[in-house]
């Protein structure tokens, strides 16, 4: 590299610049955010099954055992549900980024979908997951959140 080039003043403006958001962002992905916990939960999955509504239906989300707990099989039941083709959740944390978790669900006998989900261990005393219904890889407009408490 050119030793006058480090010298220039716009390409020494320049990488501090890249710097500063780079450890911006990197900062921003690991603190936890704290907004996320304010607005409570409409229903709280750990306590009691929770009913939405999804597209003139009532849809029903199960998780067991109850209380959610990190790291343990939480078997997943969403009742009616209209069929798709490729049903598919994503869960991803709101108060903390811990990257994303993609679990396909079945269809049931019954016509409800099911599916078994590890949710994530955290350093948080609470920590805020949301859980995406797609469709493949397209979002169908629905989700609900829950919490795992330490």
């Amino acid at each position: 590299m050119n030793i006058n080039i480090i010298k220039n003043p716009a390409f020494l403006a320049v990488l501090c610049a890249l710097f500063l958001f780079g450890g911006v962002g990197i900062f921003y992905l690991l603190t936890p955010q704290k907004d996320a916990l304010e607005i409570p939960l409409k229903c709280d999955l750990n306590v009691e099954d929770c009913n939405f509504s999804f597209r003139d239906r009532k849809i029903t989300i199960t998780l067991e055992p109850k209380p959610i707990q990190a790291l343990k099989a939480t078997h997943l039941r969403i009742e009616n549900l209209e069929s798709f083709g490729n049903l598919e959740l994503k869960i991803y944390g709101l108060n903390m980024f811990m990257g994303e978790m993609h679990v396909g669900l079945k269809r049931l006998d019954d016509g409800s979908y099911g599916g078994e989900i590890f949710p994530a261990a955290c350093f948080l005393d609470t920590m805020r997951f949301r859980a995406e219904l797609l469709d493949g890889t397209k979002p169908l407009g629905f989700y609900f959140d829950f919490e795992v408490h330490k």
